[in-house]
């Protein structure tokens, strides 16, 4: 055979082995169990900046940065507040005018701020103390509350495999991660056995992944709950607290905050005996989550000839 045949013919053959290793590859990625995803939504940093002081000025810089899988919509009004306030007097620090400018340039010509999926945006200016406040000369530091409201809604798919041959602590494996790149995420998920033989109850862990973004944890309201299992819905769904390891307290209404810090969210589901089989989890829930980040500033001491304009001649 020419030699030239059959180098033609050896590298047919490796394009062919080329590319039914690559749809062999693609075929490990199979079903749409939920992929490993980090993130917490919405993070908010607020930075001030007092080397201005001797012109009666305070810079400052905030940043927002979504890393949350959905994108994150902040609304103007209650939903978002900076206060300051002098320490002692209790007043605000700076001008009016100041700090409608400082909501002018966070939302651009009166738009909602909308951060996609790893956006970050930042906003930089300038507040001006009061006139009166620079004349008394006593001012030495100031408190603020920077307050963030925004609606999320969470949304978890796990493939898990259950197996009720016997009633041990191994009834459900997850077989994905579970995560979700949320503020309140599912971290957990467990069967367990019931009253009867083919009644158990599943238990969807939720916990505030995001509580370190406020300066305090604040309480989050869930709603809108739909967990399903296979191709049915959950129903009878309750809500508990964790209390120790094998501990449950029931809650009036399904809701994280510093004294509930450990969400359970309990179905009720009928399995047959004897069951050795792969089916899915996921659902989704929706809650306004709110950081709150409180903090001092300290400024330089006024000097009794800094604002003297004779001072400098």
């Amino acid at each position: 055979m020419d030699v030239k045949k059959i180098v033609a013919f050896l590298l047919l053959i490796l394009v062919i082995l080329v590319f039914s290793g690559c749809a062999g590859g693609s075929s490990v990625k199979t079903g749409s169990g939920q992929e490993d995803k980090t993130g917490y939504g919405l993070k908010a940093t607020l930075k001030f900046d007092t080397r201005w002081i001797s012109s009666g000025k305070v810079n400052y810089e905030l940043t927002l940065v979504n890393s949350g899988v959905n994108t994150v919509t902040i609304t103007q009004g209650d939903n978002f507040k900076l206060t300051t306030k002098m320490k002692l007097e209790g007043a605000n620090l700076f001008t009016d005018d100041s700090i409608n400018n400082f909501y002018s340039r966070v939302f651009q010509n009166g738009n909602d701020i909308t951060l996609g999926h790893d956006q970050t945006i930042t906003v930089a200016g300038v507040l001006q103390i009061r006139d009166d406040v620079l004349a008394s000369k006593t001012i030495d530091s100031f408190d603020y509350v920077l307050q963030i409201i925004y609606h999320y809604k969470t949304e978890f798919n796990n493939n898990i495999h259950i197996n009720t041959e016997f009633k041990t602590s191994n009834l459900m494996t997850v077989k994905d991660s579970v995560s979700q790149a949320a503020p309140v995420q599912v971290t957990s998920l467990e069967l367990i056995p019931g009253t009867t033989n083919t009644d158990y109850d599943l238990l969807f862990g939720v916990e505030d992944k995001a509580k370190s973004y406020s300066s305090s944890v604040q309480p989050v309201q869930i709603d809108n709950i739909v967990f399903s299992m296979g191709n049915a819905q959950l129903s009878g769904c309750t809500p508990w607290t964790k209390e120790s390891s094998n501990q449950y307290k029931t809650m009036d209404s399904p809701k994280l905050s510093s004294e509930f810090r450990n969400l359970v969210m309990r179905c009720q589901v009928s399995i047959d005996e004897g069951k050795d089989y792969d089916t899915k989890v996921f659902g989704s829930f929706e809650y306004d989550y709110k950081i709150v980040q409180t903090g001092t500033v300290n400024l330089p001491k006024i000097q009794d000839n800094m604002f003297d304009d004779t001072s400098s001649k």
